[in-house]
C-alpha cells in the first residue's frame, strides 16, 4: 500500500478514533453489567470496569477492609515475621564495611584495642536490632516491610504494582543456605524496589508464591495495572485484546521446541522447558564484544594517572627510563594490558553470565543466570511493552545482538532485569522474541528504510561534530599529538554510514517497529502499538522546507525511540495512529523508500 499523505492519514485516524470511542463505550457498560453479576455471586464489588482500580474480590476474607490501590488478591497470605538469623551475619558484614575507614583509623591509637572492641559490640549491637526490627509480611495481596527502632518506616507495595521480582545469593547467602528477593515497582532507582536480603528456602517460596500467584488477574481487568487500564478486559477487543487465549495457546504450544544449537536437556526454574540456554562459545563472544574491555582499559589509565600523583619521583623515573623510554618495552607493556584486560573481562562476564536460561510460564518470563552470585529475575507479561535489539560495534559485523525487554517500570541502569538473553544470532531473534513473546505478534521483518530526502540528512549532525573535534585538535594540541585528530574523524564517518544505513520504520495494527543507530550500536525497538505512551513529532525550518520531520516515542519503562529525520506525512501518521486504541489503528505499513 502506498503512503497516505499527513491530513488523510489524520482524518482516518480521528474518524476510527471515533468508532473506537463508541465502541469503548459500549463494552464498558457490558464489562460493567458482568462485573456486577459476579459480584452479587459471592464477591464484593465496587464501581464498574470503567473504574477497575476500586474493585475488590472479598473472597474468603468476608469483612476484612480493601488492600489500598485496588490491588487484588493475589495469592496465600504470608504472615508477618522475621528474616531468617543468618541476616544476623550479613548485617554486621554491612555494618563492618561502612565502619572500616574508622576501624583502620583507630587501629593506630595507643588504646586501640578499647576502641575495637568498643566497635565490634557496637556492630553486634546494631545487627541484632536491624534483624529484630526487620519485619514483613504478604496480606490481601499487599507486600509490608517494616523496619526501625527509633524511626520507624513501613513500605507497602500492592502486588498489581509489581513489575519484576529478582532473586540473588551471593557467596556468604548461598554458604548459609538463604537468598534475597528484589521487588521492582514502577519508577527508577533505590526508591521504586524494596528488598528482602536473607530468606530460606521455604521462606522464599512462599513470598514468590504469594506475590506471583494469579498475579495477571488484576492486570488484565485493569485493577491497578499501571498500563493500558480496561483494554485486557475486553474492551476495544474488537481488533486486539492485547494478551488474548489464542497467543496463550499458541505460545504453551511451542515454548517446549529448543532454537538450534541450545544445550539440551537442560530444565528451567520449575521443571519448565528453557526456551534458550547460553552456549559457553555464546558466552565467550558476549565477553570479547562487550563493554568490558574498553571500560577495563579506561579503568588501567585513570589508575595510572592518579598512582602519577602518588609514586614518589624516584620510581616515576625509573618506569619512564626503564620501560616508556624503550619503544618495543612500551610496545609489550601496552599488548599486555590488552590481554590482561581481554582475560578479566572474559572471567567477569562468564561470572555474570554463565549459564543463562530463558524460560517462559504461564503468565512470566522468567531468567537465571550467575557462576558466583546466582540471580533469577521473573517479569509478568502484561507488563512487557516491546522488545529493543542491541546491535553493538562488534557485533553487528559479526551477525550478533542481545535481546532486552521494555517493562513499565524498569528504566536505565536496571540491565541484569531488562536482558532478556544476552547475545544471540540476528537471523534468530524474531524467532526466540516469537517464543517468548507470543503476544507481542511480532513477524520478524525488518523496518523499511526511510525516504531519500530523509536519508540525506541523517550525516549532517555526526559529520559536523567529527570535525569541529578534529579541528580543535589540530589547533590545540602540540607535535605528534595532532594525529588524534584523526580518531574524531573518522569515529564521524563510521557514525554517519551506520546512521543512514540503520533509519527505519514499520507500523502494523499490532506493533510499531523503529530502528536507528547511535554512535556504536544500532538499535531496534519493537513495542506494541497502543502501549507507546507519548509520540513526540519535532520539525525544525531546514526540515518543513524539504518536507521531513523527526518523531520520539516514549515507552512507559522511560526509554524512547526515535527517528530524527523522517518523511513529514509518515510522522504525521505516526502521531495519529501509534498510543490510540486497537480499533483506531489502520492495518498500513511503511511504503517502501523511493
Amino acid at each position: 500500500m502506498g503512503r497516505p499523505d499527513g491530513a488523510a492519514a489524520a482524518d482516518g485516524a480521528a474518524a476510527a478514533h471515533t468508532a473506537a470511542t463508541a465502541h469503548t463505550s459500549t463494552a464498558t457498560d457490558s464489562a460493567a453489567t458482568a462485573l456486577g453479576s459476579a459480584a452479587t455471586g459471592g464477591a464484593a464489588a465496587t464501581g464498574g470496569a470503567a473504574t477497575a482500580g476500586g474493585a475488590a474480590a472479598a473472597g474468603g476474607f468476608t469483612g476484612a477492609p480493601a488492600p489500598p490501590g485496588g490491588a487484588a488478591r493475589s495469592g496465600p497470605d504470608v504472615a508477618e515475621r522475621r528474616l531468617h538469623p543468618a541476616y544476623l551475619v550479613i548485617s554486621a558484614g554491612q555494618t563492618v564495611r561502612t565502619l572500616l575507614p574508622a576501624i583502620v583509623g583507630a587501629s593506630v591509637f595507643p588504646h586501640r584495642w578499647w576502641v575495637l572492641g568498643a566497635t565490634a559490640v557496637l556492630v553486634v549491637a546494631v545487627s541484632v536490632i536491624r534483624w529484630w526490627t526487620h519485619r514483613y509480611s504478604v496480606v490481601h495481596g499487599v507486600l509490608r516491610v517494616r523496619s526501625g527502632l527509633l524511626k520507624r518506616t513501613t513500605e507497602s507495595v500492592p502486588v498489581s504494582r509489581i513489575t519484576a521480582l529478582d532473586t540473588f545469593a551471593g557467596v556468604v547467602q548461598r554458604i548459609l543456605g538463604v537468598s534475597g528477593i528484589t521487588v521492582q515497582t514502577p519508577g527508577d532507582g533505590r526508591s521504586s524496589t524494596v528488598k528482602l536480603h536473607c530468606l530460606s528456602a521455604s521462606a522464599l517460596a512462599q513470598v514468590r508464591t504469594a506475590l506471583t500467584a494469579d498475579s495477571g488477574t488484576g492486570a488484565r481487568i485493569g485493577i491497578d495495572s499501571g498500563v493500558d487500564t480496561g483494554a485486557d478486559a475486553g474492551v476495544d477487543s474488537g481488533v486486539d485484546a492485547g494478551v488474548d487465549a489464542a497467543a496463550r495457546t499458541a505460545g504453551r504450544s511451542v515454548l517446549a521446541a529448543p532454537l538450534s544449537r541450545l544445550v539440551q536437556g537442560v530444565e528451567g526454574p520449575g521443571s519448565v522447558p528453557p526456551i534458550a540456554v547460553l552456549e559457553v562459545r555464546a558466552l565467550l563472544v558476549a565477553a570479547v564484544t562487550g563493554t568490558s574491555i574498553p571500560l577495563l582499559l579506561a579503568g588501567a589509565a585513570a589508575a595510572w594517572n592518579r598512582a602519577r600523583d602518588l609514586l614518589p619521583d624516584s620510581t616515576l623515573r625509573w618506569i619512564r627510563h626503564e620501560v616508556l623510554d624503550h619503544g618495543g618495552a612500551t610496545t609489550l607493556v601496552v599488548l599486555g594490558l590488552v590481554m590482561v584486560a581481554a582475560l578479566v573481562a572474559v572471567v567477569l562476564t562468564a561470572v555474570r553470565l554463565a549459564r543463562w536460561t530463558l524460560v517462559r510460564e504461564p503468565e512470566r518470563l522468567r531468567t537465571t543466570r550467575g557462576l558466583v552470585v546466582q540471580r533469577s529475575s521473573s517479569i509478568p507479561v502484561d507488563r512487557v511493552q516491546g522488545v529493543r535489539l542491541v546491535e553493538g560495534l562488534w557485533r553487528k559485523p559479526l551477525g550478533y545482538c542481545a535481546v532486552e525487554v521494555e517493562v513499565a517500570g524498569v528504566a536505565g541502569g536496571q540491565d541484569h532485569q531488562r536482558t532478556l538473553y544476552p547475545l544471540v544470532r540476528r537471523a534468530a531473534a524474531a524467532d526466540l522474541v516469537r517464543r517468548a513473546l507470543p503476544e507481542l505478534r511480532w513477524s520478524g521483518e525488518d523496518p523499511v528504510p526511510v525516504g531519500a530526502a530523509a536519508r540525506r540528512r541523517y550525516p549532517t549532525l555526526p559529520l559536523v561534530a567529527g570535525l569541529a573535534l578534529a579541528a580543535a585538535a589540530v589547533l590545540l594540541l602540540p607535535g605528534w599529538w595532532r594525529l588524534t585528530a584523526l580518531f574524531p574523524a573518522v569515529v564521524a564517518v563510521v557514525a554517519a554510514r551506520g546512521q543512514v544505513a540503520a533509519a527505519g520504520w514499520r507500523l502494523t495494527p499490532d506493533t510499531v517497529t523503529v530502528r536507528w543507530h547511535r554512535v556504536f550500536a544500532t538499535h531496534t525497538v519493537v513495542a506494541r502499538t497502543r502501549r507507546v505512551q507519548l509520540v513526540h513529532r519535532t520539525q525544525t525550518v531546514p526540515q518543513r522546507r524539504a518536507a521531513v520531520a523527526g518523531v520520539w516515542l516514549v515507552l512507559s519503562s522511560a526509554r524512547r525511540a526515535r527517528l530524527r529525520h523522517l518523511a513529514a506525512a509518515d510522522a504525521d501518521l505516526l502521531l495519529h495512529v501509534v498510543g490510540r486504541r486497537p480499533g483506531a489503528v489502520r492495518p498500513v505499513a511503511a511504503a517502501p523508500a523511493p
